[in-house]
């Protein structure tokens, strides 16, 4: 029998079996695209906040703006992490 094909029996069969649904692998490969991205904002939001600190651009409202960029790291760091148990749990039964 084919991988593919092994591997999408294998799909099926899993997700008739247990009340948690996996996902497949192109599903997988979208979401550790997602998390990736996700990872890469955060990374440049920070560095963004560094430079504006760093050279004093800003000047009205700081507080609120650092605590507007922190509430997103905050949520992008959420969303990352539920991305990461989602990829492991699924990792785990098809790999």
């Amino acid at each position: 029998m084919h991988n593919s094909i092994k591997k999408e029996l294998r799909y099926i069969i899993v997700n008739s079996i247990y009340d948690y649904k996996f996902n497949s692998e192109i599903e997988l490969k979208t979401f550790i695209l997602a998390k990736n991205a996700l990872n890469a904002i955060g990374r440049n939001l920070n560095q963004f906040m560094r430079e504006l600190k760093k050279r004093n651009l800003i000047t009205i409202n700081n507080k609120e703006i650092e605590k507007n960029i922190s509430n997103i790291s905050y949520k992008i760091d959420f969303l990352s992490q539920k991305l990461d148990r989602l990829i492991d749990n699924t990792e785990r039964i098809f790999k």
